[in-house]
């Protein structure tokens, strides 16, 4: 809720029955106008948050608060290794194999990772990480960037300045870390940025071919949470028919039996609905390294997808139909199938899981944060934002007892 709600929440039990706790009588004597800053203030010293500064960075008349990468890390390392380290501490005898053994696999997939040169000596204190960047929705709709990096052991001028230069500041605050490094207990520790992931419009080029560069990706589809649906249900009506609205069911006779053209455009849509799925139930069974076989059926069902979707946009394209047509989140989705082929012609054991790159997580956390710049003034909506986001995550790591 709002400081101003909270300060007349606690005036009136202070008034009901004073002098039963301190706080709320330190609070019901704020002012409402300097109600969220005393509210922050007491939550403090309570020792109610995480106890980290906000950085605050200018340009001109364009300035915006954020927490720098290092700070947060260095913060985890000391506080809470657990977090970064898949449940390990830093003095934990199993920690050093557990990190190498991930460098040692990561190294099939990605032999030419800078991490393998600079820090090959000590990838027992390298940290992987990715950046993931989205949009969320504040208050009268306006756009939130939210940016984020985390372990996976996962418009106009004006606006675009802005996103480009937090995306500017936090990859020279990653270098940093990369490059000298977070010093604590007396050992030196790295964070490598092993992917970028997150809405690729906001990233505006593709990553692994850059496609798209220097124009911006054109994109419009659908959540990607509501593909599987959708892919499902597609399937459903190709099989049995569409709903007869006066009988509330299906007819309950297949589609794919038109003949002629229109059949092989549905027999298409059929096999890419079928293969994307099959996809993503095998992706999501799976550990973060993949063995062989599995790899080569994932490879299978993206060539199948991807040959399906060829073969219906030109088919549609053919009628003068504007229907199937290329999107950013399909372009790389075939460099999903590449990445995997390439791995499995260079002999590797094991093979990374493009499921890393999925975006559940940080989807969640882009609505967490987007309810929160919902609740505060516009004007602070990033400082606040930030200030309540971590007593948010300080309250829910005691819950956990991390």
């Amino acid at each position: 809720d709002s400081g101003a709600n909270v300060v007349r929440f606690a005036k009136a039990a202070h008034k009901e029955a004073p002098y039963i706790l301190q706080g709320v009588a330190s609070l019901s004597a704020t002012t409402l106008p300097r109600a969220e800053v005393a509210l922050h203030k007491t939550i403090a010293g309570w020792g109610m948050t995480i106890p980290l500064n906000i950085y605050f960075w200018n340009r001109g008349l364009h300035w915006a608060p954020m927490l720098q990468v290092q700070t947060w890390f260095e913060y985890l390392l000391v506080r809470r290794p657990s977090v970064l380290l898949g449940g390990f501490t830093r003095d934990h005898p199993a920690r050093p194999m557990f990190l190498r053994a991930f460098w040692k696999a990561f190294w099939y997939d990605e032999p030419t990772h800078e991490v393998f040169g600079a820090h090959g000596q000590c990838l027992e204190r390298c940290i992987p990480v990715y950046f993931y960047s989205d949009e969320g929705r504040g208050l009268r709709k306006d756009e939130n960037l939210d940016e984020r990096t985390y372990v996976e052991l996962r418009g106009r001028h004006k606006q675009r300045f802005v996103f480009s230069f937090v995306c500017a500041q936090v990859g020279l605050d990653l270098a940093r870390a990369f490059t000298t490094g977070i010093t604590v207990g007396g050992e030196q520790w790295f964070l490598v940025l092993i992917g970028v992931k997150g809405a690729v419009a906001k990233h505006f080029i593709c990553p692994a071919s850059l496609g798209g560069y220097p124009a911006k990706l054109l994109f419009a589809c659908w959540k990607a949470a509501d593909t599987l649906m959708l892919a499902r249900w597609l399937l459903l009506l190709l099989r049995e028919g569409p709903v007869q609205p006066e009988e509330n069911k299906r007819q309950g006779v297949s589609l794919l039996a038109a003949g002629g053209d229109r059949e092989h455009a549905l027999r298409a849509m059929q096999d890419c609905s079928c293969a994307l799925l099959e996809f993503f139930s095998i992706l999501h069974k799976q550990k973060l390294f993949l063995s062989r076989g599995i790899a080569s059926e994932l490879v299978a069902c993206v060539d199948v997808i991807c040959g399906s979707y060829s073969y219906l946009a030109n088919f549609f394209l053919s009628r003068k139909l504007a229907v199937y047509h290329m999107e950013p989140t399909l372009h790389v989705f075939k460099h999903v199938g590449l990445r995997l082929e390439e791995a499995l012609n260079r002999d590797a054991p094991v093979i990374f899981s493009p499921a890393s790159f999925l975006c559940e997580m940080g989807e969640d956390w882009i609505g967490l944060v987007s309810r929160i710049t919902r609740r505060v003034h516009a004007r602070t909506c990033g400082k606040r934002t930030i200030q309540r986001y971590l007593i948010k995550t300080h309250l829910e790591w005691e819950k956990l007892g991390i």
